[in-house]
């Protein structure tokens, strides 16, 4: 419909019920490439007769994603981004839902799902005797690549994920950083269709974070993309479309933009100007702002928080305070919006699997206190 990207709805909030109206919405789009229909995935109890039940990983998952689209998947520890990727790549079957990769079920065609994923694990799938370039011979022999061609193409993904001048040191000897560009190149070697990085750049410094997010950027071009991540840069630098996970399921799906002005928390207005013309800054922005609250005052400098831009325009909030601060008394200003980690946490917080964890820890941590007590 128009220019609408698989799996938006007017509203992109993703719970249970209006999760599977946009499913059955973008599983008929043609651009899908990955769908997910209704997926869920239950642990049994590790013991017939253990008190602690079957843990339910995934909870009526549906989601689609169409060619060229990076999709940033988001969730604390625990909330079933690692068990979606062990699903879409084969290694685990879903208890009830499914999945189809370019029209394919992973379940049941491995073979030829394999030859369509590259999977760059959180744990670098590396043996340390072993070349960059005899790494990726290997994978490249594994994935099918012709012999005539396999030399050529290792070449170009080395030089794409920028190893040329490592191809020839055992990998073991690389960085931390390296190894997780090698693992990429692994996913990369083949040219598949469809790439599922885990936590790509875990690990890195900011510079070889960077030249691993331009390596993304750049495979990305017709590939669908999945990203699972704690890093909220991350997800705004590379992802198109970001969903947040917790309880095995899509709580929220959307633009990074779209969701922080849909579920941050508001904006901030910082202004700086002589202490004895606080008083005055502050009526001024508490009239043009309506909801504003003064956060923190030091001297002259004032932050406030600005639940929302009900009358204004984010430029409209630049020009009127460029207009007036000369006759406020105001020297500098700057208006940010509320971030994505606002919006990971307002949703983290709320998961009941996560706060009956961090119960069950503290119970057993209290429990530990008390029997050295006694025994002390």
């Amino acid at each position: 419909e128009g220019g609408r990207r698989i799996g938006d709805d007017d509203d992109d909030d993703a719970d249970d019920d209006n999760d599977n109206d946009q499913f059955s919405s973008s599983s008929q789009h043609p651009e899908a490439v990955v769908i997910l229909s209704h997926l869920r995935k239950v642990y049994p109890p590790p013991l017939p007769h253990c008190t602690r039940g079957a843990k339910h990983a995934l909870r009526g998952l549906s989601f689609a994603i169409p060619r060229s689209e990076v999709f940033g998947f988001l969730g604390h520890n625990g909330a079933g981004k690692t068990t979606a990727l062990s699903i879409l790549t084969g290694e685990l079957r879903p208890t009830s839902g499914s999945v189809r990769l370019k029209g394919l079920d992973p379940s049941t065609n491995p073979g030829a799902v394999a030859r369509l994923v590259g999977y760059c694990p959180q744990a670098d799938p590396l043996l340390g005797l072993m070349t960059a370039t005899e790494t990726l011979t290997m994978f490249g022999r594994l994935k099918g690549i012709p012999p005539v061609d396999l030399e050529a193409a290792v070449a170009a993904t080395l030089e794409h994920v920028g190893l040329s001048v490592f191809a020839h040191q055992m990998c073991g000897s690389y960085s931390g950083g390296n190894k997780r560009k090698l693992s990429f190149a692994v996913a990369l070697i083949g040219g598949p269709p469809i790439l599922l990085l885990d936590e790509p750049s875990s690990g890195m410094d900011p510079i070889a974070r960077r030249q691993m997010w331009d390596a993304v950027s750049r495979a990305a071009h017709g590939r669908s993309v999945i990203i699972t991540t704690h890093s909220m840069q991350e997800c705004e630098a590379l992802a198109t479309r970001v969903g947040i996970m917790a309880a095995g399921t899509l709580r929220c799906i959307g633009s990074c933009q779209h969701l922080k002005n849909r579920h941050g928390s508001g904006f901030w207005v910082e202004t700086r100007c002589d202490e004895g013309r606080t008083v005055h800054v502050v009526d001024f922005i508490q009239k043009e702002f309506p909801g504003a609250g003064v956060e923190n005052e030091c001297g002259g400098f004032l932050r406030f928080a600005i639940p929302t831009l009900d009358r204004l325009t984010l430029a409209g909030a630049f020009r009127l305070l460029e207009d007036r601060k000369d006759e406020e008394g105001i020297h500098d200003y700057s208006i940010s919006q509320g971030s994505l980690e606002s919006v990971f946490l307002r949703f983290a917080e709320d998961d009941p699997q996560r706060t009956a964890a961090a119960d069950e820890i503290a119970e057993r941590s209290e429990s530990r206190s008390e029997i050295i007590e006694s025994r002390l």
